[in-house]
């Protein structure tokens, strides 16, 4: 099943209640993890619980649930000088 973002994360959890095995995958933006609807909810009520996969702006979201942050890499990212 397809939902939007803008549906409350309450009727999706119900919604993976009735499902044998579910994995929650989270998809592209745009916009922000905070600016991302019930993704934020979802994923601080579903971690744990399932298998949670997420694409470009669902990725972030993720990183952001287990106090991770998303940032711009700028110019010059601090790894282009790393040797190996």
């Amino acid at each position: 099943m397809i939902y939007r973002n803008s549906v409350p994360a309450q009727a999706l959890i119900e919604r993976l209640g009735t499902m044998d095995n579910p994995v929650l995958m989270l998809s592209p933006g745009p916009g922000t993890p905070s600016e991302a609807g019930c993704m934020p909810e979802l994923l601080t009520r579903m971690r744990g619980k399932l298998p949670i996969i997420g694409i470009c702006l669902g990725h972030q979201a993720i990183v952001e649930a287990y106090g991770g942050y998303v940032g711009q890499a700028g110019r010059d990212p601090p790894w282009q000088s790393l040797q190996h």
